[in-house]
């Protein structure tokens, strides 16, 4: 091997070994912090899994208890039942429940007077232990039992069923998974009563302890380290007995850190292919770099116990050797050797190029100069060099620059219009060099001029793009848009900002967005957008004289990270949120709406049910009395009880047309709208000494009949208000106006109360009354207007229009 190679492998070893040693020091601490970590978490899942066994077997056996229990109550059960019914009941619930192994209706003393299947009849079952062995042996089971009362409340026998335990080996395995699964995932899940298994065939570990606790980690008796979780059975409803029982979960500590160790391998995995692969391409670029030096190490090496300074003078022969001059160098040396050369490179160039002599005078101008501004070297030479750019009228000022390049920068750059010979002119730049030589004197100077139409046509087009997009942002006039400097000072400031803020731009210049929406804190978005380029923003601030809600953005203007311009937009969604404010004060009046019907068809269900039990329930009883009386009374004695007859049926139907008249006003069916209203303000006059009812009904109005939909609408809401006014409103005067003809229908309610507060007339909830007097208003395609204020009484109108639709009203009731 040669030395270089020797040397290049060395240089490569390095980042190899702190790749490998790297990898080992994160393998050590994520190992650590891993395994903590993935044991905290298997521990609460397995805490999970335990709580969620024990629930559903607390579930189950609730179930089962309750299936004892009704079937204890079911009618069968009672005495008079034939023997046969009860086998029949008590068959059909063991066989629709893969739970019961047995059920039984035994006496009070214990034995057994019918069985499911004719089974355990005539035997004593006692129901004391929760937990027995089956008769044959072979396993166990849950005896439960529910005495059986008769309607004196007296026990006339028990209730008693077997309950298997193969569902308990169900929810076992329903909680673990699949066997396969859980066996991989090193899953054990047992259910303890007394500290021993309830399911039999499943093994205990040895040393379990018997207290509760957290989860945890434990070690058994062998050795092996679990992690345990357990939760016991809770009777949450204290109304069945449950048996002690322990849902109890284990998981081998190896298993649930089986992750760690696939991470463990593949670090390891990776690390090495990282390192093998960073040592041969080290190796390979430093063999590279150190190959031509090769003759230089191996003298070196070779010479080491020589004479040291024929040793250094052979090195450096070898290195003068090794030695090359660069492309550049190469380049410079042929411009050097002829002036051809450099003319013909200077030709080749794109750029327009002019050379001057020491005293600025032109003497050469490349093609490109010519192509662009059209002068030769015939036509410039001997004057001074951008002479004939700027014509006679600009001579003056270009000899005053020339006597400036004495000074620092030694150098100027001028944008102008330039002259062509044609007298047309160009846009362009130049820029004007001085050339020394090695003393520091001036041999000439280089001229190069760039063509700068493009960027001025691009300048252009960049302010006309300005200018529509300030016109468009003038436009947005419910839009904020502003930019502002690095202090959050406003440089800019649209139309669109002064409609909202209600400043103007020359008020708004220099100040900050904070004074300018006052509760805004833009800063802290300024800070965001100077972090992270953009940020978004939702606030509320003060303008225009209101509150307002905004939302938008503020972004950096510019890519750079120390950009000193930012922009703002601010969309103003006010009367979004008041809508939604709207659409769910709507949603809760109708929600509370709601309620308070079905409070009130339940309440108008119980009255009912009541006059109906209480009244002609008795009325009707009363009448089937007389009339068994009057089968068997004398011919004397039928006269007089077939008075007592008709009176008592004449009572049934009084009590009837009550009940109907309370469901809907019999007056508004048979005199109309007019009179079912007088008869409301009648039946409340005299029940408040300072209010005075009044109803005025144009003759128009009087004898008129309206759908029955809109009478019955235009009926409770003037019977809503009339009670507003005469419960809330303090009022001393009350007027009801009615008047229409077929096709059009004016209510008017009116009282010189207190009023209604600006909230109230809104219809916020707590005002129910309001909400379905606007409701029904609705369903009939009225219009209710209400107008009340603080001490100035309220108004209640409502107007309504035949206008031919299909749209449908309220049903006949």
């Amino acid at each position: 091997m040669t030395p270089s190679a020797r040397l290049a492998w060395r240089f490569a070893l390095l980042p190899a070994l702190a790749v490998a040693t790297l990898t080992v020091v994160m393998l050590a601490c994520g190992h650590r912090l891993l395994s903590e970590e993935l044991t905290r978490r298997a521990l609460a899942s397995q805490q999970q899994r335990a709580d969620l066994l024990a629930l559903q077997l607390q579930m189950s056996l609730q179930d089962a208890v309750m299936q004892v229990r009704q079937l204890a109550r079911s009618p069968l059960m009672q005495p008079g039942v034939s023997p046969q019914q009860v086998r029949a009941e008590l068959t059909h619930v063991v066989e629709r429940s893969s739970r019961f192994v047995w059920a039984g209706f035994a006496s009070p003393d214990g034995r057994v007077r019918t069985g499911s299947g004719g089974e355990l009849e005539g035997r004593s079952v006692s129901i004391a232990p929760l937990l027995a062995r089956a008769p044959d042996g072979t396993g166990e089971f849950i005896t439960l039992g529910e005495p059986v009362l008769d309607g004196a409340g007296d026990t006339v026998g028990i209730v008693t069923a077997h309950l298997g335990l193969q569902w308990v080996r169900e929810q076992l395995a329903l909680s673990l998974g699949p066997p396969e699964q859980a066996l991989e995932a090193g899953l054990k899940g047992l259910v303890l009563t007394e500290s021993r298994g309830v399911v039999a065939g499943l093994a205990l570990p040895g040393g379990l302890p018997d207290d509760a606790g957290p989860a945890r980690v434990w070690r058994d008796r062998d050795g092996q380290r679990w992690l345990l979780a357990r939760s016991a059975l809770q009777d949450l409803s204290h109304d069945a007995a449950l048996p002690p029982w322990e849902a109890v979960v284990l998981q081998s500590v190896e298993a649930a850190r089986a992750p760690l160790r696939a991470l463990s391998v593949s670090m390891v995995v990776i690390g090495s292919g990282a390192a093998l692969l960073l040592a041969g391409a080290g190796a390979w670029v430093s063999r590279r770099l150190l190959m031509p030096w090769d003759p230089v190490f191996g003298a070196m090496l070779d010479g080491h116990d020589g004479d040291q300074a024929s040793l250094a003078t052979r090195v450096q022969a070898l290195v003068a050797e090794r030695v090359q001059p660069t492309a550049t160098e190469r380049l410079l040396g042929w411009l050097a050797r002829d002036a051809g050369n450099l003319r013909r490179a200077i030709d080749h160039l794109p750029v327009a190029i002019a050379l001057a002599d020491r005293h600025y005078r032109c003497e050469y101008v490349n093609p490109a100069y010519t192509r662009l501004l059209g002068w030769t070297t015939e036509t410039t030479r001997g004057g001074l060099v951008g002479e004939a750019l700027v014509g006679s009228a600009g001579r003056e000022a270009l000899v005053q620059l020339h006597r400036q390049l004495g000074d620092e920068p030694g150098e100027f750059v001028q944008r102008l219009e330039a002259l062509t010979p044609t007298g047309a002119t160009a846009a362009v730049q130049c820029h004007l060099v001085p050339m020394f030589d090695a003393q520091g004197r001036r041999v000439g100077a280089l001229s190069l001029v760039h063509d700068i139409r493009p960027e001025h046509s691009a300048r252009a087009r960049a302010d006309a793009m300005a200018d529509r997009l300030r016109a468009l942002a003038d436009a947005a006039l419910d839009t904020l848009l502003a930019t502002l400097d690095a202090d959050g000072r406003v440089l800019e400031w649209s139309r669109g900002a002064e409609a909202l803020t209600g400043h103007a731009p020359q008020q708004a210049l220099g100040r900050t967005l904070d004074a300018l929406l006052p509760g805004a804190e833009a800063a802290a978005g300024l800070r965001c957008a100077r972090l992270k380029g953009s940020c978004e923003l939702a606030l509320r601030a003060r303008a225009g004289g209101r509150e307002r809600c905004f939302e938008g953005s503020i972004y950096r203007l510019g890519t750079a990270q120390d950009a000193t311009q930012f922009g703002l937009i601010l969309r103003d969604f006010s009367e979004r949120v008041a809508q939604a404010q709207v659409i769910e004060t709507a949603r809760d009046e109708l929600t509370q709406l709601n309620r308070r019907l079905l409070e009130q068809e339940k309440q108008t269900s119980r009255q009912l049910a009541q006059a109906l039990h209480d009244e002609l329930g008795q009325t009707l009883a009363a009448l089937r009395l007389h009339w068994e009386a009057w089968r068997g009374a004398a011919a004397e004695q039928r006269a007089r009880m077939d008075e007592r007859i008709a009176a008592l049926v004449a009572l049934a139907n009084r009590q009837v047309r009550g009940v109907l008249a309370e469901l809907r006003p019999p007056l508004l069916d048979e005199l109309g709208l007019v009179a079912a209203i007088d008869n409301e303000i009648r039946q409340h006059h005299g029940t408040d000494d300072e209010a005075r009812v009044v109803l005025q009904a144009s003759e128009q109005s009087q004898g008129q009949r309206w759908p029955a939909d809109v009478e019955y609408a235009v009926f409770m809401i003037a019977r809503e208000a009339l009670l507003n006014a005469l419960r809330h409103a303090d009022a001393r005067t009350i007027v009801v106006y009615l008047d229409g003809d077929g096709c059009h229908l004016r209510l008017r309610v009116s009282d010189d109360g207190r009023g209604l507060a600006p909230e109230a007339r809104a219809g916020r909830p707590g005002h129910l009354g309001l909400v379905g007097m606007r409701e029904r208003a609705l369903a009939i395609g009225a219009r209710l207007h209400l107008d009340a204020s603080p001490g100035h009484g309220t108004i209640v109108e409502l107007t309504w229009e035949d206008l031919h639709d299909d749209e449908p009203h309220l049903p006949d009731r």
